[in-house]
């Protein structure tokens, strides 16, 4: 039984920004769940997940707009550049290793499949939510730059100062 816990709580065995990925989105779901009493739709932790793997939107995608307007294209069928090989992923797979790992369950509903953490991955995402302060400009800005390997740090660091002073990252949880 311990065998199987220390599994679950490796969560992915490869790169750790990965593994953070992890944290990050069962953090980002138990915040919106105690905030608005319902559950996330599984296509919205997809695009979440989207947003972690392509820290290119951060920057100048499109000239003068935001993430949350990359991601409403994204969703209403809007291309982006060729080059970055954009698709709607309604399955993602850092959500199936959450559901594999017993951390968040999926159940299918009119309106949609539904999330629900399961007791496991409450209490992950109550010790993160403890110490991880994910929404702070500097932690945020490791996180992209650790995904692009530090190559262009500064024009990272200006643009997430600029998505979270126009609270634009915000309005992709709620």
């Amino acid at each position: 039984m311990a065998d199987t816990v220390a599994w679950r709580t490796s969560l992915l065995p490869i790169h750790a920004y990965h593994q953070l990925r992890l944290v990050l989105i069962l953090a980002i779901y138990s915040d919106h769940k105690a905030r608005t009493r319902n559950g996330m739709s599984l296509k919205r932790l997809a695009q979440l997940d989207f947003l972690l793997l392509n820290p290119l939107l951060f920057l100048h995608v499109y000239p003068g707009k935001y993430i949350s307007d990359g991601l409403q294209g994204i969703n209403s069928g809007l291309t982006l550049p060729k080059d970055m090989n954009v698709q709607v992923l309604r399955y993602a797979p850092v959500i199936n290793a959450l559901v594999s790992r017993e951390l968040v369950t999926a159940r299918k509903l009119r309106t949609g499949t539904k999330v629900i953490l399961t007791k496991h991955g409450k209490i992950i995402a109550a010790e993160v939510q403890g110490t991880l302060k994910w929404a702070e400009t500097s932690q945020l800005a490791a996180l992209v730059v650790s995904a692009t390997d530090g190559s262009k740090e500064k024009e990272i660091q200006q643009r997430i100062d600029e998505v979270l002073t126009n609270k634009q990252f915000d309005a992709l949880i709620k």
